[in-house]
């Protein structure tokens, strides 16, 4: 099951003075192991920056009941012990150059994740901006006032960093618009609080600002340098799908490659002559769909320059950098 936490959290904007940064700018001023901890009904969820460079990010977050865990737990410790009693422990990739979900990956089931990126809540979220909330709109503490000059405190969530609550916090308070979709969000205002002292990829305080539909989350906790005892998040091998088609002079293959691999490198393997050699193949074009779809192209002149006619071959297709990942073709192919 895919959180709505993170699809939610991790579409975090930033403001900083009076210039609106979108999401990328935030989670790249973030740093790997910063963390939250979120209450989210009857669940906790804890969500940490695994690795992030310019291109990519991988977020991780894990979900244990209330029930099962003090909210003042020591988190650190809990995740290097594999988070006891989890009920939901997952990885996300994200390509912060074309706003794509990459991978998704279940530990607890140990499955992968699919993701609609066109309808996904998070891409929708990732490039709205935030800015900032007026004074006299942000939240106050107690009713307003019938007649007098309203001068209620502001309303300021708890900051709490490494199980401590911080004495005279100061919040960063934003807001975006959901836009006129006809979705169960359109038109409606979000209101976001940050660490305004400290520079922080996640907020201690969200709310959906809706007549019939209300939605809170606060963290309980935060920290950095959070250090995970899973493996880094696994990546799928390419697939081939169907057979080899020739048209005119080139043949063409169909492949499932997944968007993080930017070049597939293709082989023949010889199973005629009893040596099974490995042989290179030179790729004439290699287009990509929208989607996850590659199709290979190879000139009869490439073939004819490497491969024996009257010869049986099965095509390896091998990501560049990741040779780990090689796929072979499950038919053969008789050259002639």
């Amino acid at each position: 099951m895919k959180s709505f936490y993170i699809l939610i959290l991790s579409s975090i904007l930033f403001v900083s003075n009076l210039f609106s940064l979108t999401l990328k700018d935030k989670l790249q001023s973030g740093k790997e192991g910063d963390f939250v901890v979120v209450q989210q009904g009857s669940n906790y969820s804890l969500l940490s920056i695994r690795s992030l460079n310019k291109q990519r990010i991988i977020l991780e977050e894990i979900t244990v009941p209330t029930n099962q865990i003090k909210k003042t737990h020591a988190w650190r410790s809990w995740v290097e012990q594999k988070a006891p009693d989890h009920t939901s422990w997952v990885m996300y990739e994200i390509d912060l150059l074309t706003d794509h979900f990459l991978e998704g990956y279940s530990f607890t089931s140990q499955n992968f994740l699919y993701f609609d990126q066109t309808e996904h809540f998070f891409l929708k979220m990732f490039s709205l901006p935030l800015i900032p909330i007026p004074h006299d709109l942000k939240r106050k503490v107690g009713p307003s006032p019938t007649e007098d000059a309203d001068r209620r405190p502001l309303w300021a969530p708890a900051l709490i960093v490494d199980g401590k609550k911080t004495k005279d916090p100061r919040f960063e308070t934003v807001q975006t618009n959901w836009p006129k979709d006809g979705s169960l969000l359109a038109g409606h205002r979000i209101e976001f609080y940050f660490n305004q002292k400290e520079s922080f990829p996640f907020p201690y305080w969200m709310q959906v600002d809706h007549n019939h539909y209300g939605f809170k989350i606060h963290a309980v906790d935060s920290g950095r340098s959070l250090h995970s005892p899973q493996k880094s998040l696994p990546h799928r091998a390419p697939q081939f799908l169907g057979r080899v088609q020739k048209q005119d002079n080139l043949y063409r293959l169909f492949l499932r490659s997944p968007l993080y691999y930017s070049k597939l490198l293709l082989f023949a393997l010889d199973i005629s002559d009893g040596t099974m050699s490995k042989i290179p193949i030179l790729v004439q074009a290699e287009k990509r769909g929208k989607d996850e779809t590659v199709l290979l192209e190879i000139t009869q002149q490439a073939l004819e320059s490497v491969l024996k006619k009257g010869h049986k071959y099965h095509f390896i297709v091998v990501p560049e950098n990741e040779s780990d990942l090689s796929t072979k073709s499950l038919e053969t192919f008789l050259f002639s």
